[in-house]
């Protein structure tokens, strides 16, 4: 399959799932994320990217969720590391 029939494939897949235009790489990025967000070995992600170095993956990709600092902010509580700084969410941890 070429460029093209890539192209024309992912153009009308979008169109019968609703959605506008939509690139293959963006639906990469979102794969990705989404498994990185959802605690996947950024190791394994990587071998699935084909990225040569585990920070290909985890440095542009990764996007810290709400709910991931939530659960990560949960777990500094649990064991006493975290202390609150100032307004809303504002947080200062001690190196670990």
């Amino acid at each position: 399959m070429n460029n093209c029939s890539y192209r024309r494939w992912i153009e009308n897949v979008a169109k019968k799932a609703g959605i506008e235009r939509t690139r293959l790489h963006n639906l990469r990025q979102s794969a990705i994320s989404l498994l990185l967000n959802s605690g996947a070995d950024p190791f394994a992600v990587q071998k699935l990217a084909g990225h040569s170095d585990v920070r290909l993956t985890t440095q542009p990709y990764a996007r810290v969720q709400a709910d991931a600092l939530r659960r990560a902010a949960g777990v500094l509580d649990r064991i006493g590391l975290r202390s609150k700084v100032g307004e809303g969410n504002t947080m200062q941890t001690t190196a670990i």
